[in-house]
């Protein structure tokens, strides 16, 4: 890869100025292929081969995956190159890409703003945006036309800066229509709709259906208790449906409040996985038939 021409893309920073060490100078281990290096994120790999960029450095790979591309072996002064200079000289010097210097970054825990990005970006940031070129961004951000654009976007996502969204009347909407419809009449998104719903834990809206199996078999419940007492037992969706003998899908739309109703069938098994008693997890607001009162 051309280097320079890569580099010639970026803002107004003088190539040596965006790639200049400021720790080094830094050596590549003597070592020769076949030989076993200790990489700091693979472990022992074999030198295989040299790298090609204007620091070259030692490629390895395992035993075990012998056919596997080579890889950079991170020890030695590279550690110490990646703990102390910026992205955009690391990747110049040693011919990498900027993924797999953050990925170094990440696996030494180095901070984003070491000392080479710090010196980087803070003595070439007003080349890089020119007083002239912030003042027309401003200008831009702060236009009637970028303003409405927000406002619009705050609109649908339910999230406005100067006044609560939710009010007491557009809750009490929730769960008495489907949530597309409700969605239409408070003036927001769908995902906006359910995420209000389910942090309230109102049941998700379902007409009247005729059943055609016997309404004994059937009773209300409270995904919301459901799911306080499935936390309070430390059980995850998953344990839980493993103890019941319920599928894990199953237990996760009763705790969203996708059903209102349960078999009662169903309820005595999660009563008996909980050590509880089924009537902890039943609607209070549901009288004995497994209708709703009003």
């Amino acid at each position: 890869m051309n280097w320079e021409k890569d580099f010639s893309r970026e803002l107004e920073v003088p190539l040596e100025e965006r790639v200049r060490l400021l720790h080094g100078p830094y050596k590549a281990p003597a070592v020769g292929i076949g030989d076993e290096l200790e990489c700091a994120i693979r472990g022992l790999l074999t030198v295989v081969r040299w790298s090609e960029g204007k620091i070259s450095w030692p490629l390895g790979r395992t035993k075990e995956l012998y056919r596997s591309t080579p890889s950079f072996i991170l020890c030695g002064d590279l550690i110490r190159a990646v703990r102390e200079e910026s992205n955009t000289a690391i990747r110049y010097w040693w011919g990498v890409s900027t993924p797999t210097v953050t990925n170094w970054r990440q696996a030494l825990r180095v901070e984003r703003w070491n000392k080479g990005s710090k010196r980087l970006f803070g003595d070439w940031m007003g080349v890089k945006i020119p007083p002239e070129k912030k003042a027309i961004a401003v200008a831009l951000a702060h236009s009637p036309e970028n303003i409405a654009k927000v406002v619009e976007s705050r609109r649908r996502n339910g999230n406005f800066a100067n006044q609560k969204f939710w009010t007491p009347e557009r809750e009490a909407l929730l769960g008495t229509m489907n949530d597309v419809q409700t969605a239409k009449v408070v003036g927001c998104s769908v995902e906006v709709v359910i995420a209000q719903r389910r942090r309230l834990g109102i049941t998700a809206f379902q007409p009247n259906r005729v059943w055609e199996r016997d309404r004994d078999d059937w009773a209300q419940f409270s995904p919301q208790k459901l799911k306080e007492i499935r936390l309070e037992a430390g059980l995850t969706q998953r344990k839980l449906a493993k103890i019941s003998g319920l599928h894990q899908a199953q237990l996760s739309r009763y705790e969203q409040a996708t059903y209102l109703q349960m078999k009662i069938e169903n309820l005595q098994l999660l009563a008996q996985a909980l050590n509880c008693e089924i009537e902890t997890l039943l609607d209070e607001k549901a009288d004995t038939t497994g209708e709703v009162n009003d």
